[in-house]
């Protein structure tokens, strides 16, 4: 259980490196995005976590997505 929310962060991590190192952030996309499918997949497919892992890992997802799309919309 505690797996799912540390891998939560990871992706919460690298979604905000991601957006400080933009000469490289297409690289670190997939690394981000796979930190988050990861800990969804703990989360939904091996029975029921707990409720608070699963209301952080929502809440880490748009806060490692936001860098992503920052630079779109912002031009």
């Amino acid at each position: 259980m505690l797996l799912t929310a540390g891998l939560g962060m990871v992706g919460l991590v690298g979604g905000a490196v991601s957006a400080r190192v933009a000469d490289v952030q297409v690289m670190l996309m997939p690394v981000s995005l796979a930190s988050l499918v990861l800990p969804y997949s703990f989360a939904y497919r091996r029975g029921p976590a707990p409720r608070w892992q699963r209301r952080a890992l929502w809440m880490s997802t748009p806060i490692t997505v936001l860098p992503w799309l920052w630079p779109s919309l912002t031009r």
